[in-house]
């Protein structure tokens, strides 16, 4: 007797084996060995410091620059804040001012000069006018002021400029008032803090 190789026993037989091995794969990971895997990963990278936050300095409230004479090479340093409020004035200075303190030294000793962005200091020839200065909590002090050698009305001169810088290091807060043409006397706040001066 013949057998034939087309019996469809046969090949059910052999679809079936087929089936089975191919089933036979490798098997996916469990859940929990998928939790397991992604806390090692991240317990590693905290202990490399790759997940680790940088934490940046505070940011100064002062500018600081320097600049050199071309033709000597004489340097001048400058410290510079801004006040944190802003003051309003009339047409044409309107639109709000900010009041400057620049501490300066050009090689032969500190200045320290007082500036407004829009508007015009009084002028004090008759030496009547005064700043008044409240550094934080202490009571309010008197200081004269010098006008420029241009006579420029944005910018006055601190007369006791090493007094006045001994301050600027100790103190955190300052709220300057300067007499102003046609504006009476007006009030500029600082946050002095990160203010270093050497010189």
């Amino acid at each position: 007797m013949k057998y034939s190789l087309f019996r469809p026993a046969a090949w059910m037989t052999l679809f079936v084996l087929s089936f089975q091995l191919l089933s036979c794969g490798p098997t996916p990971p469990s859940s929990s060995e998928t939790s397991e895997t992604s806390e090692t990963s991240e317990s590693s990278q905290e202990s490399t410091g790759v997940v680790s936050e940088t934490q940046e300095e505070p940011k100064s409230n002062w500018l600081y620059e320097e600049d050199a004479d071309k033709m000597t090479g004489d340097k001048s340093y400058y410290a510079i804040c801004e006040s944190t409020n802003t003051i309003e004035f009339d047409f044409p200075y309107n639109g709000g001012s900010t009041m400057g303190i620049q501490v300066r030294n050009r090689g032969k000793g500190n200045d320290v000069l007082i500036t407004i962005s829009k508007g015009q200091f009084m002028s004090n020839y008759d030496n009547s006018e005064f700043l008044r200065a409240k550094f934080d909590d202490e009571q309010p002090m008197n200081l004269s002021y010098i006008e420029t050698a241009d006579n420029s009305s944005d910018v006055i001169f601190v007369a006791s400029a090493n007094k006045f810088i001994a301050k600027l290091k100790t103190a955190k807060k300052l709220m300057l008032e300067a007499p102003f043409y046609d504006a009476g006397r007006q009030i500029g706040e600082f946050n002095l803090e990160g203010f270093e001066w050497t010189r």
